[in-house]
């Protein structure tokens, strides 16, 4: 996950990742970027809203990210 690789397979566990830290935690944009590998603010807000659009349009993908939520509390 903290790879710099574009690959979906790379991108998307990284991208769930800031979304939860933005959601579960108080870290700046900034903050979320270096822990997850070392990206800048703009990264980390676009891979945020990123996963916030599959959740608005993909039902399933909104149940697995709740499913992972559940876990996470």
């Amino acid at each position: 996950m903290l790879s710099r690789s574009r690959k979906r397979e790379h991108v998307q566990p990284r991208q769930i990742s800031m979304f939860f830290h933005k959601k579960l935690t108080k870290l700046s944009l900034a903050e979320i970027g270096r822990q997850t590998g070392n990206f800048d603010h703009a990264t980390a807000l676009s891979g945020i809203r990123t996963i916030n659009n599959l959740i608005a349009t993909d039902k399933d993908f909104k149940r697995q990210i709740e499913e992972i939520e559940i876990l996470l509390k």
